[in-house]
């Protein structure tokens, strides 16, 4: 009997442990960055790390004093930032942008960027277009599923 109880308790440690470290990887907002801290960050694209739950966008950017130094901003998904308009190929080593968002808490060099402005004036923000709300007259694209199958987006 207690070799039975103990298995299952080995069993129970063994997987918190092994999905403490995923849970680790996703994390809120609020205790990283700071929203009443704005940033904007203009710079040269370094690498682009395109992966979910969240993406990391590295500059080269001049700081204060003028050197270069190594911007790293951190956004939603490459699920969600995808289908907002935000590609990979976008955002390829040596392309010029500007991201705003927020700084963080932690560090003069990194923030959460909301939006990206490329050098030909586009402007993409990661939570998808802006602007008025469609009308409650217009037909809806698809039909309504009676599932929880599909695509899921704030």
């Amino acid at each position: 009997m207690r070799a039975r109880i103990a298995a299952r308790g080995i069993a129970v440690v063994v997987s918190a442990l092994s999905f403490a470290s995923h849970a680790l990887a996703h994390h809120s907002f609020a205790p990283h960055f700071d929203s009443s801290k704005p940033a904007s960050i203009s710079g040269t694209v370094t690498e682009y790390e395109a992966r979910n739950p969240h993406s990391y966008l590295h500059i080269a950017a001049i700081d204060e004093n003028g050197r270069t130094r190594e911007y790293v901003c951190e956004s939603h998904g490459v699920t969600q930032l995808s289908r907002n308009g935000i590609k990979a190929e976008m955002l390829k080593a040596g392309t010029r942008v500007r991201v705003t968002g927020s700084l963080s808490r932690h560090s003069a060099y990194m923030c959460f960027f909301d939006n990206v402005e490329f050098a030909d004036g586009r402007k993409l923000s990661v939570n998808g277009p802006r602007g008025a709300a469609p009308s409650a007259t217009t037909a809806p694209t698809q039909a309504r599923r009676k599932d929880i199958f599909g695509t899921w987006l704030l």
